[in-house]
């Protein structure tokens, strides 16, 4: 993420592809179905969107997606 912000167009869709699949994998462990599923992880990669000027790339990328 830290590329990202930097400007690296890859590194930001690599980014949110990795993303999506750690959304899609901690919900399916919670049992959420496909449909609600594939919905929740388009409202996190909208927010992680909207919201990615607020990570500090000098910290851990994984606390601040979680939160």
């Amino acid at each position: 993420m830290a590329r990202a912000l930097a400007g690296d167009a890859e590194a930001y869709e690599a980014a949110l592809k990795d993303i999506a699949k750690l959304v899609r994998a901690y919900l399916g462990k919670r049992g959420v179905p496909p449909t609600a599923a594939e919905d929740l992880t388009q409202e996190v990669l909208l927010t992680v969107h909207r919201k990615k000027n607020l990570y500090d790339p000098s910290r851990p990328f994984l606390p601040w997606l979680y939160t």
